[in-house]
C-alpha cells in the first residue's frame, strides 16, 4: 500500500507541475509569452529588433526589468523564451522612453556555477548587468525574491521595478549613486503568466511619479 500511495502522490505533483509550469526552488518552472517590438533601444539582428542598453547614467526615475531563470531549469530553456524577453526589452524600453524614464535590464542565472548561468544568459540577449552563480543565494535573488521586494521562488519569471535613481554630479570622492522609493510594478512567474502579459500588451499598473528632491 505504501508504494502504490507514493506513486500516486509522485503522479499528482508531476501533474500539477506540467499544468502549472512552474519550478518552486528546484522543482519545475514556468515560461514566457510572445509580443511583437521595437523601440528606442532598437538595434536590427538577424532575428529581427533587439535590444541594446544606453551605456549612460542618468537621474531621475527609472523602469527595470529583471529576468530570472536557471540553466538547469527545462522551462527556461524552451526555445520560445529568449525571443519572449527580447520582446519584453523592447516594449518597456520604448515606454520608458517616452515616459522620460531611464531603462535598465538585469539578468539572474540561478546556477550554482557562474559560467553555466552566463552561457545561460547569453542566450537571451543583451542585459544592462547581470547576476549568475551561488544558486539560490544569488544576490539579485536576495532582493527580488527572498528580500522586501521579493516574491514566489520560482524560475523563469520577470520583475517589474520602479526606482528614483541619483547619478553623483561631480568627482567628489563622497558623492554615491543611491536609489530611493523602490518598488515592484509587476510580476510575472512562469510561461501562463508572462504570455498573457505580452498578449495583453506588457500593461503596467498606474502609478503616481515620483518626485524628485530639490525639483
Amino acid at each position: 500500500m505504501r508504494s502504490v500511495s507514493s506513486r500516486l502522490i509522485s503522479l499528482a505533483a508531476v501533474a500539477f507541475v506540467v499544468s502549472f509550469a512552474v519550478t518552486w526552488l528546484d522543482l519545475p518552472d514556468k515560461l514566457v509569452g510572445v509580443g511583437q517590438a521595437s523601440g528606442a533601444f532598437a538595434n536590427p539582428g538577424p532575428d529581427g529588433p533587439r535590444y541594446e542598453p544606453a551605456y549612460a547614467h542618468k537621474s531621475g526615475e527609472e523602469l527595470s526589468l529583471v529576468f530570472i531563470g536557471k540553466l538547469g531549469c527545462s522551462w527556461s530553456n524552451h526555445e520560445s523564451l529568449p525571443r519572449l524577453i527580447g520582446d519584453a526589452k523592447l516594449q518597456l524600453a520604448e515606454r520608458a522612453l517616452a515616459d522620460g524614464r531611464t531603462f535598465r535590464t538585469t539578468g539572474v542565472a540561478l546556477d550554482w556555477e557562474v559560467a553555466s548561468g552566463l552561457d545561460f544568459l547569453a542566450k537571451f540577449g543583451t542585459f544592462d548587468e547581470v547576476a549568475a552563480g551561488n544558486n539560490w543565494a544569488n544576490a539579485m535573488a536576495m532582493t527580488y525574491l527572498w528580500g522586501e521586494l521579493g516574491g514566489r521562488p520560482a524560475t523563469p519569471q520577470i520583475v517589474v521595478v520602479r526606482r528614483n535613481w541619483t547619478v553623483p554630479e561631480t568627482d567628489d570622492s563622497a558623492a554615491r549613486f543611491t536609489i530611493r522609493d523602490e518598488e515592484v510594478l509587476a510580476r510575472f512567474v512562469g510561461l501562463y503568466e508572462i504570455r498573457s502579459w505580452a498578449e495583453d500588451g506588457y500593461p503596467l499598473r498606474d502609478a503616481v511619479p515620483f518626485v524628485v528632491e530639490g525639483s
